[in-house]
């Protein structure tokens, strides 16, 4: 068994070089949770019965096995931390994940919970209500609408240094 906050490098590698970076590891940004619901629908997407116990810390095997109920919030780092097994297991490139990720948001707000609000709302009553729809899912991190423009929007992300590495941002543009 790993000890609580290690994980082995050799199986998880950017699990591995993602919790070193930050400053407590698993333990690193307490304030910042998300809803379960996140973790769940990734997990629903690319399941991760395989992982190996003795590679991974107990808190993450725990959620892994045990997801919560959707309502919960979990430790961001955790749920981000767990997203990177499902890349150490499932995926090579991040060209690979960011179509992932995209499939795991479409599941979730095109999922029984949030499929009615998501549909009602067109794309740029969508974008003015990014703050907002951020806030259901994340607290401690916020995401701004800076500009909208035909075609595309400009986002701004606050949150502690870290909490979310390449892959994570990936998964975050997707």
């Amino acid at each position: 068994m790993t000890p609580l906050d290690a994980i082995a490098p050799d199986v998880y590698p950017t699990v591995a070089r993602y919790l070193e970076a930050l400053p407590r590891g698993l333990a690193s940004y307490p304030e910042c949770v998300n809803k379960a619901s996140l973790l769940r629908s990734a997990l629903d997407v690319h399941p991760l019965h395989g992982a190996r116990p003795s590679a991974l810390p107990s808190a993450l095997l725990e959620l892994i096995r045990r997801p919560p109920l959707v309502s919960t919030w979990i430790p961001a780092v955790h749920d981000l931390a767990i997203k990177l097994v499902i890349f150490d297991a499932h995926f090579g490139s991040i060209d690979a994940f960011e179509r992932f990720a995209y499939d795991a948001q479409l599941a979730l707000f095109d999922g029984p919970l949030y499929r009615f609000s998501m549909r009602r709302l067109g794309p740029q009553r969508l974008l003015r209500r990014v703050p907002t729809r951020w806030r259901h899912f994340h607290r401690g991190t916020t995401l701004t609408l800076e500009r909208v423009e035909p075609g595309r929007a400009a986002l701004l992300h606050d949150a502690p240094a870290g909490l979310y590495g390449e892959v994570a941002f990936a998964g975050l543009s997707a």
